[in-house]
């Protein structure tokens, strides 16, 4: 029972019943659409590995980028012909889960900020987008949650289940996305500073630690040793971690940085610095213990990449293990602000209108456009020439990946993908401008192949996408 008044569990419950349920439903219709390029190479990979009889072949499945292992072997379990609905039954199902998790983290200080975090994790945009993607960063998150949690329960009573729990779903984090292992340290910090606060012995808490973290360890250990000189990088990423932490941070709490304020700017950073000085003004005001966890996962590990690594490549998504304790430390925050009289409790209650109705705007959005309309692409692009053609694009590997795949469902194979340095002189009949340079496009397109003559191509029909994933593609077709 969360308190002794049974009509008052009775309406929080409801209220955490209608949180879950929006944002369950939000991640269902989240998980829409055409599945987008890296959710089909991970099938791809998949069916690669279990067509070839050496297990070294299989072996080297775990050792991509592009693989995460919890998310391969749900899809492996699914078969080759599921539904995308189905591939991406994970993600909308730990998602929905982690706003449960998030309720039970919050309610440890009280029901209002257990109901309140249950509230920014249902509808923060992120969460929704990847908690809709067959990817592994949405049971990372909860693992995240789920893992501070019982990291907590433990340290109030530390008993053989709670201990078996957390290591449970630590393992769990770390097959979702490698990522987690920041998640992993800042909670090992949090526990190694409870233990010596509690007892002071170095040997004790050693020994503790060494339960609780042992198997985590040697599992990353082993990966490490292996993926050290074997691990292949496949993907992409296309801007520096000072313009990517500003990209997650600012929609985490309901600022568009997609569509509307672009992360790069000098508004987009000087909000997202705005944003980080009342985040760690929260940080201080908060009297929690797992102060240690939040300030590694929110400040340490995203800044340490702005500071050290500022020339290196990435992408928001590669700082999602920090999200949720984002929300939660906006939480902490926000409580501090509706605890207030006066103005203090109506500015909390107008950040959390703000709040709600940027991510709505967003998540609108989203639906709107989806990752992507790459069937419906080749179904009119078949639709309008008669007999065999083909097709070349800027970013050659994801047209081929996605035309193989409608091919496989029962598109038409009369079409077919040519690279552009095999076109010859006889340049292909359609052209995909993609990789980010869809919405670039104008009405004519002049490309060189062959000998070098210039070949002319208009534009056929634009295909759109809008957020974290996907890609927009403008087709053109070769003017006759």
């Amino acid at each position: 029972m969360v308190g002794d008044d049974t009509k008052s569990n009775d309406v929080i419950w409801i209220v955490l019943a209608t949180m879950v349920l929006c944002g369950g439903v939000l991640r269902a219709m989240a998980a829409g659409g055409d599945l987008w390029f890296d959710e089909i190479w991970s099938l791809d990979h998949l069916a690669m590995a279990l067509a070839s009889g050496d297990w070294r072949d299989r072996a080297a499945l775990l050792f991509h980028d592009n693989t995460h292992l919890l998310n391969t072997l749900w899809i492996y379990l699914l078969g080759p012909d599921a539904s995308p609905m189905a591939y991406r039954s994970l993600a909308v199902f730990s998602g929905t889960l982690g706003i449960i998790l998030g309720f039970l983290v919050g309610r440890r200080r009280s029901v209002a900020e257990g109901l309140l975090f249950a509230l920014l994790l249902a509808l923060s945009y992120p969460l929704v987008h990847y908690g809709g993607e067959a990817r592994g960063y949405a049971p990372m998150m909860t693992a995240a949650l789920a893992a501070l949690w019982t990291a907590e329960l433990w340290l109030d009573e530390p008993t053989a289940g709670r201990a078996a729990a957390f290591v449970a779903v630590s393992l769990f984090g770390i097959m979702a996305h490698l990522t987690f292992f920041v998640v992993q340290a800042a909670i090992g910090l949090y526990i190694l500073w409870a233990l010596l606060r509690a007892s002071g012995s170095v040997v004790s808490t050693g020994a503790k630690l060494v339960v609780l973290f042992g198997a985590q360890i040697v599992y990353l250990t082993v990966f490490g040793a292996v993926a050290w000189d074997n691990m292949i990088i496949g993907g992409g990423a296309f801007v520096p971690p000072a313009v990517a932490v500003p990209g997650l941070l600012l929609p985490l709490l309901g600022i568009d940085a997609v569509g509307t304020v672009d992360p790069a700017s000098l508004q987009g950073k000087a909000l997202a610095v705005s944003f980080a000085v009342a985040l760690l003004a929260a940080l201080f005001i908060s009297q929690s213990g797992d102060r240690i966890v939040i300030a590694v996962t929110v400040f340490v590990f995203p800044l340490a990449f702005v500071v050290f690594q500022s020339s290196a490549v990435s992408t928001p998504r590669y700082f999602l293990a920090a999200a949720p304790f984002v929300l939660l430390l906006a939480t902490r925050g926000l409580m501090w602000l509706l605890a207030g009289v006066g103005r203090s409790r109506l500015l909390g209650r107008l950040l959390v209108v703000a709040f709600i109705l940027g991510n709505i705007m967003m998540i609108s959005e989203f639906l709107k456009g989806g990752r992507g309309d790459f069937n419906r692409a080749f179904d009119q692009m078949t639709a309008a020439f008669e007999g065999e053609s083909t097709v070349a694009a800027f970013h050659e590997r994801s047209v081929d990946v996605h035309l193989g795949w409608w091919q496989r469902h029962g598109g038409d194979t009369g079409l077919r993908f040519v690279e552009k340095v095999d076109e010859g002189n006889e340049p292909a009949t359609w052209f995909v401008s993609n990789g980010g340079r869809g919405v670039e496009s104008g009405r004519y397109l002049e490309r060189a192949v062959g000998s070098g003559a210039s070949v002319r191509y208009e534009r056929f029909r634009v295909y759109g996408h809008w957020g974290f994933s996907g890609d927009t593609w403008a087709v053109y077709r070769r003017a006759q």
